[in-house]
């Protein structure tokens, strides 16, 4: 019998990958979603684990010394600390997501499309607790520490970045025992980007941290813990996926592509997502809408969507899966074309090729220059 169940459980993972990597053959997303629905708590994780592609190697294969996991790379410098600290938090506030799952207790933000449950602010505590520990002089912006709204968003992560600014203390000894003399980092968090989903007990929420660091995102990390993949970057180094280089598809025609679609809660904003989806829909393979910004950015590094036009979204949202599609050799602006910056709000994300075909059609269909 248990020989059996292990068979069934092994087939049940398969088949979400064949799903999650093949859909340029058609196959609906829905079935991924009702694999995924089985709880986690069902399968060990050696279950779990990630079906590589033939195209991936371990991250270590593919970068040699510049090593994106800290999986990998430990302590050998400070962004690889930070990392480290980053995986494990991430993975910590990912045991409460499974824990919790369709909580019944929710409250809305600034509408009823808006939801913040008490396991956001559970998932807040606990990455913050951590970094701070490790970090003590670093500044923190969490999604959860900001009232609701663009326009208060914009003001948090501008005060931040301004505090980030200012001149720093003479080096001291610190908490950690360490003669700290890196400047000090942003770190940006979304405890679950994916709350609507989390709430309603859909295996499609996660943790999103990224640290800016010397005027840049310097690294980023997704997880999702429903199905255990750590998605990872340091700038310069790569991207990965449980510690394995990953990249997107190859796509090069509109035909060809699978695309995510947002459904922001910003009424203005869903307009404008309005007439992008309908100047895209017949001229691509297929549409997806995850609500998740954060794993739609993971996923189109690794390979499973084509692109996103995503709108009115916070720094929290795109921050950390902005580095990892650009070190997995994705591209990712302004919905307009201009660079993508951790002030951004708009962003058209792709594998790379369709960028310019994206633009122009967002272009064309008056969805590219917009302002919330």
């Amino acid at each position: 019998m248990r020989n059996s169940m292990a068979n069934c459980s092994w087939c049940i993972v398969l088949l979400v990958t064949l799903l999650a990597n093949k859909v340029e053959q058609g196959l609906c997303f829905t079935h991924i979603i009702g694999v995924m629905a089985v709880k986690s708590q069902q399968f060990p994780s050696s279950q779990l684990q990630h079906k590589m592609r033939a195209s991936e190697k371990p991250i270590s294969e593919e970068l040699g010394a510049g090593l994106s996991s800290a999986a990998v790379v430990e302590g050998k410098d400070e962004l690889a600390r930070a990392l480290k600290v980053a995986e494990e938090a991430a993975k910590r506030a990912g045991e409460i997501i499974l824990e919790f799952s369709g909580a019944e207790v929710q409250q809305e933000k600034s509408n009823f499309r808006d939801l913040v449950t008490e396991y956001d602010k559970k998932c807040e505590e606990v990455i913050v607790d951590m970094i701070q520990e490790a970090f003590p002089h670093h500044v923190i912006l969490g999604e959860e520490s900001v009232a609701s709204g663009a326009a208060a968003a914009k003001t948090a992560l501008s005060e931040k970045l301004a505090e980030l600014a200012r001149p720093a203390s003479p080096s001291a000894e610190r908490g950690s025992g360490r003669q700290e003399e890196e400047e000090p980092m942003l770190w940006i968090i979304d405890p679950i980007d994916g709350t609507t989903n989390f709430a309603m007990g859909l295996p499609l929420a996660v943790v999103s941290i990224a640290a800016y660091y010397k005027g840049e995102i310097a690294l980023g990390c997704i997880y999702h813990p429903h199905m255990q993949e750590c998605f990872t970057a340091i700038k310069g180094r790569g991207a990965a996926l449980n510690g394995r280089a990953i990249a997107p598809r190859g796509d090069t025609q509109l035909k060809e592509a699978v695309l995510n679609i947002g459904f922001p809660p910003d009424p203005q904003a869903l307009e404008v997502v309005t007439r992008g989806m309908d100047a895209l829909r017949s001229q691509v393979r297929g549409m997806r809408m995850l609500v998740s910004a954060a794993l739609v950015l993971a996923w189109t590094a690794c390979g499973r969507l084509s692109g996103f036009p995503g709108y009115n979204l916070n720094a929290w949202d795109i921050a950390a899966g902005a580095l990892i599609l650009k070190e997995a050799g994705g591209e990712i602006t302004d919905t307009d074309g201009s660079p993508y910056t951790v002030e951004t709000r708009n962003v058209l994300i792709s594998n790379g090729p369709l960028h310019p075909l994206l633009l122009a059609e967002l272009e064309k269909a008056g969805a590219a220059k917009v302002d919330f």
